[in-house]
């Protein structure tokens, strides 16, 4: 009796599966910007702010992504904190990064530009028991 229940639970599953799809969420940007500390351990803090255009609510299981400013990487930020994303709604999320000061300098002494950045990454959504890995890429000047 219970193999006949697990057959049928995982034919259900791959039938169910084909039929539901996952519209890609969006980072549609990153904003306010704001230094926090100056010291030896600098800081950034910034909203994502991600788009859900499907028709249901889903969970964002985990946000990871490398930022960049003039070509070269500052830092990478990950989270794994679970955030419910309402249907077809905007939601934003706050974020820190904490660059390496011995790369900033670099920077500096270099003459890279500060007023470009670039952050590239993925997020992981899910819903029920599906879970989808969406990549992004997004641009902006400061």
């Amino acid at each position: 009796m219970k193999m006949h229940f697990i057959v049928i639970s995982a034919v259900f599953a791959l039938l169910f599966s084909s039929c539901y799809t996952i519209e890609p969420v969006t980072v549609k940007r990153l904003d306010d910007f704001q230094v926090k500390t100056l010291s030896t351990r600098p800081a950034i803090n910034f909203n994502a702010v991600l788009y859900n255009p499907n028709a249901f609510g889903i969970t964002l299981r985990s946000f990871a992504c490398d930022v960049k400013m003039g070509g070269k990487q500052v830092s990478r930020i990950e989270t794994s904190h679970k955030v419910r994303i309402s249907s077809n709604a905007d939601i934003s999320i706050p974020l820190e990064a904490s660059p390496d000061l011995k790369d900033i300098s670099g920077m500096i002494l270099g003459g890279t530009s500060f007023t470009d950045w670039k952050a590239e990454g993925n997020l992981v959504v899910s819903k029920f028991i599906f879970r989808k890995k969406i990549p992004f890429s997004i641009k902006g000047k400061l």
